[in-house]
């Protein structure tokens, strides 16, 4: 094709002027636009002029770019060449630069569900290693892989801020997809099993018995039948849970044999006529029960104790298999670190 039969190039939308049929007109990011930055990242609309020595320092695919020389050609943006990124948002990259420009010191709030999805995203893609380190930290304590971690957890979020208007389950769903994208392997069983126990009916909820059902509509179709087969076992006889200790009262050494039996026999029809109710037990320390110390004598108590800690481990370890995942070593191992 001569020159003259080359087709113009598309023009370039000037700032603030906007085509009502074309793309959103182009914007200079209000935080991120520095006068002595020397290249400028271009995100859905928004652009932002940072410094190459930045940006190289940090990720190492834009130190193996910024190494290539650029066409001779290549238009210029204030005089600095214009990086187009496409398939990213631009409100992403806002929550990283915030990580890799810090306003503070040091930060006292917890990252919000938003800033730490884009962060993990984005660190991943373009291998920026100290934010994303930060974040895969407090998603893993938040879900730990050993039972001993888990013990130590207090109620609620304790490294990740959550918006209120969204649910417990909500925000559970959205990790375990985070997870899968980013190749984070080893929370997702502790986010799954806490998906079931969330997502559990309570006592106002008799009318929603589709809480289970909605909740897993949003996950991939590998995990939502996974939970699902998880539940059904869950719901199995109370002696393959750790309520397993049920059965080991009265001991053999016990000296109230038939005030034992009594109160365990009270305890487990409780139990057998709520079945829901011993889902979120099968991870609960026994301590948090004072009411089961006060139903056995202390020979039992003894007894009823080991077996119920050494059933609670046991749980712990197959918890990976019952969402059909490596066991927890090796899913340490494919964590994207």
């Amino acid at each position: 094709m001569s020159t003259e039969e080359r087709p113009p190039k598309r023009p370039r939308n000037d700032y603030g002027s906007s085509d009502a049929s074309g793309p959103p007109a182009l914007q200079r990011s209000t935080d991120y636009w520095f006068d002595d930055g020397n290249i400028i990242l271009q995100v859905e609309s928004t652009q932002f002029r940072l410094a190459k020595s930045v940006l190289a320092m940090h990720s190492s695919v834009f130190r193996d770019m910024f190494s290539l020389p650029l066409p001779q050609d290549e238009p210029l943006v204030d005089g600095c060449p214009v990086v187009i990124l496409c398939g990213d948002r631009s409100e992403d990259w806002t929550h990283l630069l915030a990580a890799v420009f810090p306003l503070q010191l040091f930060r006292t709030r917890n990252p919000t569900l938003d800033q730490l999805s884009a962060i993990l995203r984005l660190s991943k893609k373009y291998d920026i290693p100290l934010p994303r380190s930060d974040c895969v930290r407090r998603l893993k304590c938040e879900f730990p892989t050993t039972l001993a971690e888990h013990d130590q957890l207090d109620t609620g979020w304790m490294h990740i801020e959550i918006p209120g208007d969204l649910s417990i389950t909500q925000a559970l769903v959205h990790l375990v997809n985070l997870a899968r994208e980013v190749g984070l392997f080893s929370i997702l069983p502790l986010l799954l099993y806490d998906i079931i126990i969330a997502a559990e009916p309570g006592e106002n909820d008799h009318d929603n018995p589709n809480v289970l059902h909605h909740a897993l509509r949003k996950l991939s179709t590998a995990d939502e039948i996974a939970c699902l087969r998880f539940h059904v076992r869950l719901m199995q006889p109370y002696h393959q849970t750790p309520l397993k200790w049920i059965e080991s009262v009265p001991c053999v050494e016990c000296t109230a044999a038939p005030k034992c039996s009594v109160k365990i026999d009270l305890l487990l029809g409780l139990a057998l006529n709520a079945p829901n109710a011993l889902i979120h037990e099968f991870l609960t320390q026994w301590d948090s029960h004072d009411d089961w110390s006060s139903k056995v004598c202390e020979k039992c108590l003894i007894v009823a104790k080991a077996v119920h800690e050494t059933a609670r481990q046991k749980f712990w370890d197959r918890l990976p298999s019952f969402f059909e995942l490596p066991e927890w070593e090796e899913l340490r191992k494919m964590d994207f670190e």
